[in-house]
């Protein structure tokens, strides 16, 4: 959990090459459910490439109405 909220951070940033690896934690990260990855995935939600994936995670983490 930790390694991929680190990862995606990185991957956030502008020019980034790894979209497939961002786009790939930020899957994971649904899948985990786990809320602690709600800010990173919430970041993630401005950028094209990830905002859908993102919208995705976010609807399977806990608490999230």
């Amino acid at each position: 959990m930790p390694a991929l909220i680190t990862t995606l951070e990185r991957r956030l940033r502008p020019h980034d090459p790894y979209r497939r690896v961002a786009l790939a934690c930020v899957e994971g990260l649904g899948a985990l459910g786990d809320a602690r990855a709600r800010p990173v995935l919430t970041e993630a939600l401005a950028h094209p490439a990830l905002a859908e994936a993102a919208v995705k995670a976010l609807a399977r983490l806990p608490g999230q109405d």
